[in-house]
Protein backbone atom coordinates (compact mmCIF):
# COMPACT_ATOMS: atom_id res chain seq x y z
CA UNK A 1 0.00 0.00 0.00
CA UNK A 2 0.73 3.61 -0.87
CA UNK A 3 0.00 5.60 2.52
CA UNK A 4 1.04 9.04 4.08
CA UNK A 5 2.02 9.55 7.44
CA UNK A 6 1.58 13.00 9.02
CA UNK A 7 2.74 14.89 11.87
CA UNK A 8 3.07 18.19 13.25
CA UNK A 9 6.18 19.62 12.48
CA UNK A 10 6.63 21.54 16.04
CA UNK A 11 9.50 18.56 16.76
CA UNK A 12 11.43 15.70 14.51
CA UNK A 13 10.56 12.60 14.16
CA UNK A 14 11.29 10.58 16.86
CA UNK A 15 11.90 13.39 19.23
CA UNK A 16 14.60 14.32 21.20
CA UNK A 17 15.38 11.67 24.39
CA UNK A 18 14.66 14.42 26.92
CA UNK A 19 11.07 14.72 25.74
CA UNK A 20 8.46 12.99 26.27
CA UNK A 21 5.75 13.29 23.16
CA UNK A 22 4.78 9.72 22.81
CA UNK A 23 2.21 10.82 19.26
CA UNK A 24 5.95 11.56 17.67
CA UNK A 25 7.18 8.74 19.29
CA UNK A 26 4.46 6.40 18.14
CA UNK A 27 4.91 7.92 14.34
CA UNK A 28 8.56 7.03 14.24
CA UNK A 29 7.57 3.06 15.02
CA UNK A 30 4.89 3.14 12.93
CA UNK A 31 6.87 4.59 9.40
CA UNK A 32 9.72 1.94 10.32
CA UNK A 33 7.42 -0.50 10.72
CA UNK A 34 5.63 -0.24 7.89
CA UNK A 35 8.12 0.31 5.80
CA UNK A 36 10.04 -2.96 6.93
CA UNK A 37 6.66 -5.02 6.15
CA UNK A 38 6.96 -4.12 2.73
CA UNK A 39 4.74 -0.69 2.21
CA UNK A 40 5.56 2.31 0.61
CA UNK A 41 5.28 4.95 3.09
CA UNK A 42 5.69 8.82 3.06
CA UNK A 43 6.39 10.56 5.80
CA UNK A 44 5.24 14.20 6.10
CA UNK A 45 7.24 15.77 9.01
CA UNK A 46 10.02 18.05 10.33
CA UNK A 47 13.43 18.58 8.62
CA UNK A 48 15.27 16.82 10.92
CA UNK A 49 13.18 13.74 11.89
CA UNK A 50 15.08 10.23 10.96
CA UNK A 51 13.08 7.73 9.51
CA UNK A 52 13.06 4.40 6.56
CA UNK A 53 10.14 6.01 5.09
CA UNK A 54 10.50 8.52 2.68
CA UNK A 55 10.92 11.59 4.63
CA UNK A 56 8.84 14.83 2.75
CA UNK A 57 9.75 17.94 4.88
CA UNK A 58 9.99 20.47 2.01
CA UNK A 59 12.46 22.42 4.00
CA UNK A 60 10.03 22.88 7.17
CA UNK A 61 11.89 22.56 10.64
CA UNK A 62 10.75 22.01 13.91
CA UNK A 63 9.82 24.89 16.03
CA UNK A 64 10.20 23.76 19.75
CA UNK A 65 13.51 26.07 19.67
CA UNK A 66 11.59 28.74 19.46
CA UNK A 67 9.04 27.90 22.03
CA UNK A 68 10.83 30.15 24.90
CA UNK A 69 11.95 33.17 23.09
CA UNK A 70 8.67 34.02 20.78
CA UNK A 71 5.40 35.38 22.91
CA UNK A 72 2.52 32.74 23.37
CA UNK A 73 0.69 33.93 20.39
CA UNK A 74 3.48 34.39 18.67
CA UNK A 75 4.71 30.62 19.05
CA UNK A 76 1.78 30.08 18.85
CA UNK A 77 1.01 31.01 15.05
CA UNK A 78 4.47 29.77 13.81
CA UNK A 79 3.15 26.41 14.32
CA UNK A 80 -0.30 26.78 12.64
CA UNK A 81 1.63 28.16 9.89
CA UNK A 82 3.98 25.42 9.26
CA UNK A 83 1.56 22.73 10.03
CA UNK A 84 -1.08 23.92 7.39
CA UNK A 85 1.92 24.81 4.58
CA UNK A 86 3.19 20.94 5.28
CA UNK A 87 -0.53 19.66 5.35
CA UNK A 88 -0.90 21.34 1.70
CA UNK A 89 2.47 19.91 0.28
CA UNK A 90 1.41 17.02 1.32
CA UNK A 91 -1.83 17.06 -0.04
CA UNK A 92 -0.46 18.02 -2.95
CA UNK A 93 1.77 14.83 -3.74
CA UNK A 94 -1.06 12.67 -2.13
CA UNK A 95 -3.01 13.69 -5.51
CA UNK A 96 -0.51 13.10 -7.93
CA UNK A 97 1.07 9.92 -6.54
CA UNK A 98 -2.12 8.19 -6.28
CA UNK A 99 -1.49 7.49 -2.30
CA UNK A 100 -4.68 6.07 -1.03
CA UNK A 101 -4.46 6.76 2.60
CA UNK A 102 -3.66 9.85 4.57
CA UNK A 103 -3.02 8.68 8.39
CA UNK A 104 -3.12 12.01 10.34
CA UNK A 105 -1.50 12.03 14.28
CA UNK A 106 -1.52 15.80 15.15
CA UNK A 107 -3.29 18.24 14.99
CA UNK A 108 -6.50 16.88 14.54
CA UNK A 109 -9.09 19.53 15.24
CA UNK A 110 -7.37 22.89 13.02
CA UNK A 111 -6.66 20.49 10.10
CA UNK A 112 -10.86 20.49 9.30
CA UNK A 113 -10.85 23.13 6.31
CA UNK A 114 -8.08 21.64 4.80
CA UNK A 115 -9.70 18.30 5.16
CA UNK A 116 -13.05 19.34 3.74
CA UNK A 117 -11.01 20.48 0.90
CA UNK A 118 -10.09 16.87 -0.30
CA UNK A 119 -13.48 14.41 -0.28
CA UNK A 120 -12.76 11.78 -2.44
CA UNK A 121 -9.52 10.84 0.40
CA UNK A 122 -9.72 8.71 3.49
CA UNK A 123 -8.46 10.41 6.26
CA UNK A 124 -7.02 8.42 9.45
CA UNK A 125 -6.96 10.53 12.46
CA UNK A 126 -5.49 8.78 15.80
CA UNK A 127 -6.30 10.43 18.66
CA UNK A 128 -3.66 10.79 21.39
CA UNK A 129 -5.44 13.13 23.73
CA UNK A 130 -8.61 12.73 25.63
CA UNK A 131 -12.17 13.44 23.73
CA UNK A 132 -13.40 16.34 26.34
CA UNK A 133 -16.90 17.94 26.03
CA UNK A 134 -15.47 20.91 24.47
CA UNK A 135 -13.79 18.82 21.70
CA UNK A 136 -16.07 16.40 21.30
CA UNK A 137 -18.04 18.81 18.95
CA UNK A 138 -15.29 19.66 16.88
CA UNK A 139 -14.38 16.49 16.13
CA UNK A 140 -17.89 15.79 15.12
CA UNK A 141 -17.64 18.42 12.93
CA UNK A 142 -14.58 17.13 11.21
CA UNK A 143 -16.34 13.72 11.28
CA UNK A 144 -19.68 15.34 9.41
CA UNK A 145 -17.48 15.60 6.08
CA UNK A 146 -18.37 11.57 5.79
CA UNK A 147 -14.20 11.08 4.78
CA UNK A 148 -12.64 11.29 7.86
CA UNK A 149 -12.43 7.78 10.75
CA UNK A 150 -10.99 7.85 13.94
CA UNK A 151 -8.57 5.75 15.38
CA UNK A 152 -8.99 5.21 19.58
CA UNK A 153 -6.02 4.24 21.55
CA UNK A 154 -7.93 2.50 24.22
CA UNK A 155 -12.06 1.89 24.25
CA UNK A 156 -12.26 4.49 27.61
CA UNK A 157 -10.67 7.36 25.24
CA UNK A 158 -14.12 7.11 23.12
CA UNK A 159 -15.93 7.81 26.10
CA UNK A 160 -20.11 8.29 25.52
CA UNK A 161 -19.24 10.02 22.29
CA UNK A 162 -20.80 8.75 18.90
CA UNK A 163 -18.06 9.45 16.52
CA UNK A 164 -17.00 7.41 13.49
CA UNK A 165 -13.95 5.21 14.92
CA UNK A 166 -12.51 3.00 12.78
CA UNK A 167 -10.86 0.84 15.66
CA UNK A 168 -8.76 1.19 18.73
CA UNK A 169 -5.40 0.33 18.51
CA UNK A 170 -3.32 0.19 21.64
CA UNK A 171 0.29 1.30 21.48
CA UNK A 172 3.08 -0.63 21.18
CA UNK A 173 6.64 -1.72 22.18
CA UNK A 174 9.45 -3.16 21.32
CA UNK A 175 9.76 -5.73 23.90
CA UNK A 176 13.03 -6.50 23.17
CA UNK A 177 14.40 -3.27 24.25
CA UNK A 178 12.72 -4.16 27.80
CA UNK A 179 14.77 -7.34 29.58
CA UNK A 180 12.92 -9.27 31.94
CA UNK A 181 14.07 -8.92 35.48
CA UNK A 182 13.13 -11.47 38.21
CA UNK A 183 14.77 -9.34 40.73
CA UNK A 184 13.65 -5.98 42.24
CA UNK A 185 14.83 -3.37 44.83
CA UNK A 186 12.98 -2.15 47.81
CA UNK A 187 11.94 1.24 46.31
CA UNK A 188 8.71 1.60 44.13
CA UNK A 189 8.61 4.43 41.01
CA UNK A 190 6.94 6.89 39.25
CA UNK A 191 7.93 8.35 36.19
CA UNK A 192 6.54 10.89 33.56
CA UNK A 193 5.71 14.95 33.63
CA UNK A 194 5.26 16.02 36.96
CA UNK A 195 1.94 17.77 36.93
CA UNK A 196 -1.57 17.30 39.42
CA UNK A 197 -3.20 15.29 37.19
CA UNK A 198 0.25 12.55 36.95
CA UNK A 199 -0.58 12.09 41.10
CA UNK A 200 3.02 12.36 42.15
CA UNK A 201 2.33 14.10 45.92
CA UNK A 202 -0.58 11.02 46.22
CA UNK A 203 2.49 8.93 45.25
CA UNK A 204 4.34 10.39 47.86
CA UNK A 205 1.93 10.04 50.69
CA UNK A 206 1.32 6.51 49.91
CA UNK A 207 4.83 5.15 50.42
CA UNK A 208 5.17 7.45 53.10
CA UNK A 209 2.07 5.55 54.86
CA UNK A 210 3.59 1.90 53.51
CA UNK A 211 6.96 2.99 54.96
CA UNK A 212 9.35 2.85 51.85
CA UNK A 213 10.99 4.31 49.43
CA UNK A 214 10.28 6.23 45.87
CA UNK A 215 11.82 7.28 42.93
CA UNK A 216 10.36 9.90 40.76
CA UNK A 217 12.19 9.51 37.55
CA UNK A 218 10.17 12.69 35.46
CA UNK A 219 10.87 16.15 33.88
CA UNK A 220 10.25 19.39 36.05
CA UNK A 221 8.75 21.85 33.54
CA UNK A 222 9.42 25.62 34.50
CA UNK A 223 8.18 27.05 31.96
CA UNK A 224 4.51 26.42 32.79
CA UNK A 225 3.95 27.84 35.90
CA UNK A 226 0.68 26.10 37.51
CA UNK A 227 3.16 22.72 36.82
CA UNK A 228 5.91 24.36 38.41
CA UNK A 229 4.47 25.89 41.35
CA UNK A 230 2.64 22.29 42.10
CA UNK A 231 6.86 20.82 42.02
CA UNK A 232 8.01 23.38 44.63
CA UNK A 233 4.78 23.27 46.59
CA UNK A 234 3.92 19.71 46.79
CA UNK A 235 6.94 17.25 45.51
CA UNK A 236 10.24 19.24 46.37
CA UNK A 237 9.71 19.64 49.86
CA UNK A 238 9.33 15.63 50.22
CA UNK A 239 12.70 15.37 48.38
CA UNK A 240 14.74 13.91 51.47
CA UNK A 241 16.49 11.52 49.55
CA UNK A 242 16.42 9.05 52.62
CA UNK A 243 12.77 7.93 51.18
CA UNK A 244 11.64 10.11 48.26
CA UNK A 245 14.61 10.88 45.57
CA UNK A 246 14.35 13.01 42.74
CA UNK A 247 15.76 11.98 39.15
CA UNK A 248 15.23 14.52 36.64
CA UNK A 249 17.72 14.14 33.90
CA UNK A 250 16.70 10.78 32.53
CA UNK A 251 16.95 9.28 29.34
CA UNK A 252 15.52 5.83 27.90
CA UNK A 253 18.24 3.56 28.83
CA UNK A 254 18.14 5.18 32.69
CA UNK A 255 14.37 4.50 32.85
CA UNK A 256 14.16 1.29 31.51
CA UNK A 257 17.16 0.28 34.61
CA UNK A 258 14.63 2.00 37.26
CA UNK A 259 11.51 -0.14 35.81
CA UNK A 260 13.49 -3.29 36.06
CA UNK A 261 14.80 -2.96 39.53
CA UNK A 262 11.34 -1.33 40.82
CA UNK A 263 9.26 -3.47 43.09
CA UNK A 264 6.43 -1.34 41.81
CA UNK A 265 4.78 0.97 39.65
CA UNK A 266 2.47 3.62 40.89
CA UNK A 267 -0.16 5.30 38.46
CA UNK A 268 -1.75 7.48 40.59
CA UNK A 269 -3.18 9.50 37.52
CA UNK A 270 -6.22 11.98 38.01
CA UNK A 271 -7.84 12.50 34.77
CA UNK A 272 -8.72 9.81 32.47
CA UNK A 273 -5.79 8.81 30.87
CA UNK A 274 -6.09 7.66 27.29
CA UNK A 275 -3.36 5.02 27.14
CA UNK A 276 -0.43 5.32 29.84
CA UNK A 277 2.62 4.20 27.48
CA UNK A 278 4.71 4.00 31.40
CA UNK A 279 2.26 1.15 32.58
CA UNK A 280 3.18 -1.27 29.53
CA UNK A 281 7.07 -0.31 29.74
CA UNK A 282 7.17 -1.17 33.23
CA UNK A 283 4.91 -4.08 33.15
CA UNK A 284 7.71 -5.42 30.35
CA UNK A 285 10.20 -6.12 32.60
CA UNK A 286 7.95 -7.60 34.84
CA UNK A 287 7.59 -4.62 36.90
CA UNK A 288 3.95 -4.97 39.09
CA UNK A 289 1.64 -1.54 38.30
CA UNK A 290 -0.79 0.14 40.87
CA UNK A 291 -2.90 2.50 39.33
CA UNK A 292 -5.83 4.40 40.01
CA UNK A 293 -9.13 3.16 38.21
CA UNK A 294 -9.17 5.95 35.51
CA UNK A 295 -9.05 6.26 31.56
CA UNK A 296 -7.55 3.09 29.89
CA UNK A 297 -6.27 1.74 33.41
CA UNK A 298 -8.68 -1.14 33.50
CA UNK A 299 -7.84 -2.10 29.88
CA UNK A 300 -4.23 -2.47 30.73
CA UNK A 301 -3.73 -3.73 34.23
CA UNK A 302 -5.11 -6.93 35.21
CA UNK A 303 -6.28 -6.46 38.72
CA UNK A 304 -4.77 -8.86 41.34
CA UNK A 305 -2.42 -10.59 38.66
CA UNK A 306 -0.37 -7.91 37.29
CA UNK A 307 -1.17 -4.97 39.69
CA UNK A 308 -3.95 -3.62 41.27
CA UNK A 309 -6.40 -1.12 40.61
CA UNK A 310 -7.59 1.09 43.16
CA UNK A 311 -10.61 3.26 43.38
CA UNK A 312 -9.73 6.92 43.33
CA UNK A 313 -12.03 7.88 45.99
CA UNK A 314 -15.34 6.57 47.53
CA UNK A 315 -17.37 8.76 45.21
CA UNK A 316 -15.96 7.56 41.84
CA UNK A 317 -16.06 4.00 42.45
CA UNK A 318 -14.67 2.35 38.48
CA UNK A 319 -14.88 -1.31 39.88
CA UNK A 320 -14.79 -4.13 42.57
CA UNK A 321 -11.17 -4.23 42.80
CA UNK A 322 -9.52 -6.86 44.88
CA UNK A 323 -8.27 -3.60 46.86
CA UNK A 324 -11.23 -2.49 48.96
CA UNK A 325 -9.44 0.91 50.17
CA UNK A 326 -9.89 4.51 47.90
CA UNK A 327 -7.74 6.68 47.14
CA UNK A 328 -4.25 7.36 49.23
CA UNK A 329 -5.31 4.42 51.75
CA UNK A 330 -5.87 2.26 48.81
CA UNK A 331 -2.66 2.50 47.27
CA UNK A 332 -0.29 1.99 50.64
CA UNK A 333 -2.49 -0.95 51.25
CA UNK A 334 -1.37 -1.97 47.26
CA UNK A 335 2.22 -0.99 48.01
CA UNK A 336 1.67 -3.38 51.43
CA UNK A 337 0.57 -6.45 49.69
CA UNK A 338 3.35 -6.23 47.03
CA UNK A 339 5.90 -5.83 49.66
CA UNK A 340 4.43 -8.68 51.80
CA UNK A 341 4.31 -11.21 49.04
CA UNK A 342 6.17 -14.66 48.67
CA UNK A 343 8.79 -14.55 46.49
CA UNK A 344 7.40 -17.21 44.27
CA UNK A 345 3.84 -15.48 44.45
CA UNK A 346 5.73 -12.59 43.48
CA UNK A 347 8.15 -13.71 40.84
CA UNK A 348 4.76 -14.78 39.25
CA UNK A 349 3.08 -11.55 39.29
CA UNK A 350 6.24 -10.12 37.51
CA UNK A 351 6.29 -13.01 34.91
CA UNK A 352 2.40 -12.78 34.38
CA UNK A 353 3.51 -9.08 33.29
CA UNK A 354 5.68 -9.65 30.96
CA UNK A 355 3.47 -12.33 29.75
CA UNK A 356 0.43 -9.70 29.65
CA UNK A 357 2.64 -6.98 27.49
CA UNK A 358 3.66 -9.87 24.89
CA UNK A 359 -0.19 -11.11 23.74
CA UNK A 360 -1.23 -7.10 23.92
CA UNK A 361 1.26 -4.11 23.87
CA UNK A 362 3.62 -5.41 21.66
CA UNK A 363 4.97 -3.38 18.77
CA UNK A 364 4.23 -6.17 15.98
CA UNK A 365 0.62 -6.26 17.37
CA UNK A 366 0.40 -2.11 16.81
CA UNK A 367 1.81 -2.47 13.68
CA UNK A 368 -1.02 -5.06 12.09
CA UNK A 369 -3.85 -3.23 13.94
CA UNK A 370 -2.95 -0.46 11.87
CA UNK A 371 -2.45 -2.40 8.70
CA UNK A 372 -5.93 -3.96 9.02
CA UNK A 373 -7.35 -0.78 9.54
CA UNK A 374 -5.69 0.93 6.16
CA UNK A 375 -6.81 -2.36 3.94
CA UNK A 376 -10.46 -1.48 5.31
CA UNK A 377 -10.22 2.17 4.18
CA UNK A 378 -7.79 1.95 1.26
CA UNK A 379 -9.02 3.70 -1.72
CA UNK A 380 -8.95 0.96 -4.55
CA UNK A 381 -8.95 3.64 -7.18
CA UNK A 382 -5.98 5.19 -5.75
CA UNK A 383 -3.49 2.38 -6.18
Amino acid sequence: MKIAVYISPAHGVPPREEDILAPWELVSDLADGLVDRGHQVNLYAAKESQTKANLRHFEISTTYEQKNRLPREHYKKLVYDREFELFEKMMNEVKTEGIGIVHVHHPVERLAYFVQKYPDINFLFTLHDPISAERAPKLAQLAGSGNCFFISISNSQRGQYQLPFAATVYNGIHLEEYPFSGESADYNLIAGRIIPDKGDAEAIEAVRRSSGKLIIAGKVYQDSPGDYDYFKNKIQPNIDNEHVFLESEINKSKLIAYYSQARSYLFPVKWEEPFGLVMIEAMSVGCPIIAYARGAVPEIVKDGITGFIINQNAENIRGDWQIKQSGVEGLSEAINRIKSMGAEDYMNMRKQCRQHVFEKFTFERMISGYEEIYRQFYKEEMK
